[in-house]
């Protein structure tokens, strides 16, 4: 595996391609930017940790989220309660508004590529067999830690 990035390295990776994608589909959306600024230093500074906040927060979503059902964003997701810390409840809220605003179903079919790639590897990389289950049920080929 020589020259291959760590799965911890990948969900950095994607979470900042996740937000560049959004900035340039709402160009005009000037919050994106501070969010992508944010996050981006988040995951360098403490990408574990922003791996770990992830799952803490979304694990319980984890059917909502590979069913790509679209209560996640509608009811589901109270960004109140699940959101605690301050460094990615504006995302989350920013990603759900725009959701609501009547978010392309194109962009609204990556958003879920992107959440699946987060529980996906948020899983293997905190070891969450609970999540890994559930994620192994919708799946070819099961995902092993």
């Amino acid at each position: 595996m020589h020259g291959s990035k760590s799965d911890l390295q990948v969900f950095r990776d994607n979470i900042n391609k996740f937000i560049e994608q959004l900035v340039r589909i709402y160009p005009e959306d000037k919050d994106l930017m501070v969010y992508k600024d944010k996050v981006a230093l988040y995951a360098k500074v403490d990408p574990r940790g922003m791996v770990e906040y992830f799952m803490n927060n979304m694990s319980n979503y984890t059917v909502h989220i590979m069913e790509r059902n679209d209560d996640f964003f509608l009811k589901d997701l109270a960004i109140e309660q699940v959101t605690q810390k301050e460094k990615y409840r504006e995302l989350f809220d920013k990603v759900r508004k725009l959701w609501l605003d009547g978010m392309t179903n194109e962009t609204k079919n990556t958003v879920w590529q992107y959440f699946v790639v987060f529980v996906t590897l948020g899983a293997k990389i905190t070891q969450d067999h609970n999540t890994i289950t559930t994620i192994n049920k919708y799946r070819k080929i099961p995902l092993k830690i």
